[in-house]
């Protein structure tokens, strides 16, 4: 069964949304950061869908599946079944997948974590900060660069 949940701030419902084209994609299976993430979203990017999924298979299955080669990644290090670091490699081992862009938000600052993350082809490591302004500030530009990288010709 695969563990999907679209998070839209109820604000969302009842206005333009500016940014629905923009997708968003969220693999962590803590539902309280999932909330607060998708809250950031939706501070800088109104109407922005967030896609969560509560492990790294069932969200490369549906990037798969759905043939999604255009969005945002973002994963947690830690999660049931299989982590972000299988999760990541997974994408960069597809080739329909493999530009996407990829961001590991964790709250490990482990330098092997750190490491391992880049060689296996994070596009940057993002640490989750404790205060929602804070993770605003710092999922912005990684959102910026994925919606530059997939609106080039």
């Amino acid at each position: 069964m695969t563990s999907v949940v679209i998070l839209m701030m109820p604000s969302d419902r009842n206005r333009m949304a500016p940014y629905a084209y923009l997708n968003v994609f969220l693999a962590d299976d803590d539902e309280e950061d999932a909330y607060f993430f998708a809250k950031a979203v939706d501070r800088t990017y109104p109407g922005c869908q967030v896609t969560r999924f509560e492990n790294g298979n069932d969200l490369v299955v549906h990037l798969q599946v759905a043939g999604q080669d255009q969005g945002v990644v973002f994963l947690d290090l830690v999660m049931p079944r299989l982590d972000g670091f299988w999760t990541l490699e997974q994408i960069r081992q597809t080739d329909s997948l493999a530009e996407l862009p990829v961001f590991i938000l964790s709250v490990s600052e482990a330098e092997q974590d750190i490491r391992r993350a880049y060689r296996l082809g994070a596009n940057a490591y993002l640490i989750k900060p404790a205060t929602l302004t804070e993770l605003t500030q710092l999922i912005q530009p990684a959102i910026r660069f994925g919606m530059n990288q997939f609106t080039q010709p």
